[in-house]
């Protein structure tokens, strides 16, 4: 291999630059495209049920939520259709509340907004 001075590196990269002028732009644009349809493709999945399972999992793992199975845990989650406190009926995912001990990190069940905050302040009383 010959070993090329930093005028000749230089004086070939101008050459490549000149014979592909359009090389910045039709990158630019494909990564334009890229973005677009990843963003897509991301969209779709996340609104899959296989997506918002891997979702779901993940942030539980984020948040420190320890659990022998998180598939079992995640089947519960999602057909538990009332606070297991207060038997109130969730409308939605959202009005769902993974509750776990704060201190060992464990599941301990799912609950409503209301009953999760109530729990929240009773354990911070109590310390």
């Amino acid at each position: 291999m010959v070993k090329m001075t930093k005028e000749e590196i230089s004086v070939k990269n101008r050459e490549w630059r000149e014979a592909n002028p359009n090389y910045q732009k039709d990158y630019i644009i494909n990564h334009e495209n890229w973005a677009a349809k990843k963003a897509a493709y991301n969209k779709k999945y996340y609104n899959s049920e296989g997506g918002n399972r891997v979702s779901m999992i993940g942030q539980w793992k984020i948040k420190g939520l320890i659990h022998d199975n998180y598939d079992d845990l995640y089947n519960i989650y999602i057909n538990t259709t009332e606070c297991m406190i207060c038997s109130k009926e969730f409308k939605s995912r959202r009005d769902r509340c993974m509750d776990h001990d704060h201190q060992t990190n464990l599941y301990r069940q799912i609950l409503c907004q209301n009953c999760n905050i109530h729990d929240r302040w009773q354990t911070i009383n109590i310390l």
